[in-house]
């Protein structure tokens, strides 16, 4: 709220949103696009609801944000009242106790002084009710925003997840992946991507129906998951696609996380747990690229997918690239494992 007030911005939820975020630190990007405006010598109001747009672009997630945000200013509403209900009471208190000054002046008699004493035990005692009360409504509403804080960050998490296989979706993946090539960029460490597709996938469904087809999926993305480490990041792509990005790994690193990942769908075999009916194989092609110096991100997953579609022509269930790693174009079969 202070930086709104800072920024001469209207503290309505759309702005709440945009500076909670940054300042709780859960969007790297959006606070990079933030200092950079700061560093420029402020955020207009346009370039707030920009902002908003841009990274909480989404019915289903703008319309929680939103929510959460007028929660927020409501329980921010009520301490205000109440802070202000209190100022009001001290301010009546001590106009109290300025009058028993005065009567204690005059030279009042017993009886004068016996009533005026009466008068500030009661609002002493009416003041430390308040005081009491004030402190109630602190410890609810510090209860109520951490509830909302934590909320906020499900709802973050959701936002960035794939409902159906509990990887990161797209939109987390084309964040993540620019974030990531800027790391590299200063660093100077390598950065591979690995694009994969599931062999065959319509006939899963085709055959054993989406149950059987959303099965498929939730296991590869399991497999994908426990064939990576540290900071590397597997996305649903999209529909039976799936991306992985490796940092720190040069294209040779990549290939062979790919050949581990290939390796490991293949040989799992699905079977109806009712009956023990044998379902088949299920096959992964992939395709590796490295990212090249100032490559922009869609450069390096068409490249990625160059691979994936040359996997797919020779034959499916294997890795490949287009880049050149030696004296010819290098593709990883089935056998070289």
């Amino acid at each position: 709220m202070t930086f709104l007030g800072e920024q001469k911005l209207a503290p309505i939820p759309n702005n709440y949103a945009v500076a909670y975020c940054h300042f709780s630190g859960g969007h790297p990007e959006l606070s990079a696009k933030i200092e950079l405006l700061l560093a420029g010598g402020g955020i207009s109001a346009e370039e707030m609801i920009r902002l908003y747009d841009v990274f909480f672009g989404l019915d289903a997630e703008s319309q929680a944000i939103q929510s959460a945000s007028m929660m927020i200013e409501g329980i921010l509403a009520n301490v205000r009242r109440a802070v202000g209900d209190a100022g009001a009471e001290a301010q009546r208190y001590g106009r109290e106790l300025k009058d028993f000054s005065a009567r204690v002046d005059n030279d009042p008699s017993t009886a004068d002084l016996a009533r005026a004493m009466t008068r500030i035990l009661q609002e002493t005692k009416k003041m430390e009710m308040r005081n009491s009360e004030l402190e109630e409504q602190f410890a609810q509403s510090s209860e109520e925003m951490s509830e909302l804080r934590r909320s906020l960050s499900e709802m973050r998490l959701a936002a960035q997840t794939d409902s159906l296989t509990g990887i990161s979706n797209c939109k987390h993946f084309d964040s993540s992946i620019k974030r990531m090539i800027e790391d590299c960029a200063v660093s100077g460490e390598p950065l591979a991507l690995l694009m994969a597709d599931i062999d065959h996938f319509k006939q899963f469904n085709d055959n054993f129906g989406h149950q059987v087809g959303d099965h498929v999926l939730r296991l590869v993305s399991a497999a994908l998951s426990q064939c990576v480490r540290g900071r590397d990041l597997v996305a649903r792509y999209g529909g039976e696609e799936f991306a992985v990005i490796l940092p720190q790994t040069g294209l040779e690193g990549a290939l062979a996380v790919a050949e581990n990942i290939r390796a490991t769908i293949a040989s799992k075999r699905l079977t109806r747990k009712r009956t023990g009916e044998s379902l088949g194989m299920i096959t992964l092609s992939l395709g590796a690229a490295q990212h090249r110096n100032d490559e922009a991100p869609e450069s390096l997953v068409r490249r990625a997918d160059e691979g994936l579609y040359k996997a797919k022509r020779e034959g499916r269930n294997r890795c490949a690239t287009v880049e050149i790693t030696g004296p010819r174009l290098r593709t990883v079969s089935p056998l070289a494992g």
